[in-house]
């Protein structure tokens, strides 16, 4: 029943932070514009974290009769996040190099970068075949 609350709670505020996300971000190079993308990347964030929890419950309750090969899977998921993490930031890090990491222009196009991996990583997580 907790596992029920928990899934219906976060699955609610996907939907109303997804809302905010839909609303797209000029790219005029302001702090508004900075702002919005900072706001959009932390939403993206928020949903990647979920879709990995939801990717990790999809996995349990698919091995949960064999204890050594869930572990297993849970592990090899751990590690491909944490590897993927490392990728987007680097990733995000080189597409805005050429700005100085005092200015705007790098916030909004590592923020931007940001989200747009997020969306990607969610998707893949979402589509993983545990059902």
């Amino acid at each position: 029943m907790k596992k029920i609350l928990t899934m219906l709670f976060s699955s609610l505020l996907l939907v109303s932070l997804s809302a905010f996300s839909a609303n797209q971000c000029q790219t005029g190079g302001n702090n508004a514009d900075v702002s919005c993308k900072i706001q959009a990347a932390k939403v993206a964030e928020t949903e990647l974290h979920q879709a990995y929890e939801q990717a990790r419950e999809r996995i349990t309750v698919s091995l949960e009769v064999d204890k050594d090969l869930l572990a297993e899977h849970l592990l090899l998921l751990h590690d491909s996040q944490t590897a993927w993490l490392k990728y987007r930031d680097r990733q995000c890090k080189t597409e805005a190099f050429l700005a100085d990491v005092q200015s705007v222009a790098y916030k909004e196009i590592n923020k931007g970068c940001v989200e747009k991996l997020n969306k990607e990583r969610i998707y893949q997580l979402n589509n993983m075949p545990y059902q």
